[in-house]
Parts: C-alpha cells; structure tokens; sequence
C-alpha cells in the first residue's frame, strides 16, 4: 500500500504528469524498501484504475 498510496500521490500532486514515465521497478524497490512483486502490485492496480499506462 506504501508504494501505491506514494504512486497515487504523486500523480494527484502533478509530481509525475501525463505522459511521463512513472519510476522502474528496481527504483521503486529501492525508494520504499519494498520487494519487487510489492512495486509490481501498486503498479498494476494503478493500471486497472486507468491511472497509469504500461507498454
């Protein structure tokens, strides 16, 4: 939840605008001290909620 509420907030905030790419995994991991498939879960929740689009 760290990682998505951290993800959620960013992109409510502006902080990361349309368009621009979101963090990699590895640096996800990296900034909340969390496991990779933790980075992976945040990330395709955001997707499911259109809040994110991965290629």
């Amino acid at each position: 939840m760290r990682v998505l509420d951290a993800l959620t907030a960013d992109t409510t905030a502006g902080i990361i605008k349309p368009g621009e790419r979101i963090p990699s995994e590895s640096e996800l991991c990296e900034r909340h001290k969390v496991a990779r498939e933790t980075a992976r879960r945040a990330v395709r929740v955001l997707r499911e909620r259109g809040t994110v689009r991965t290629e």
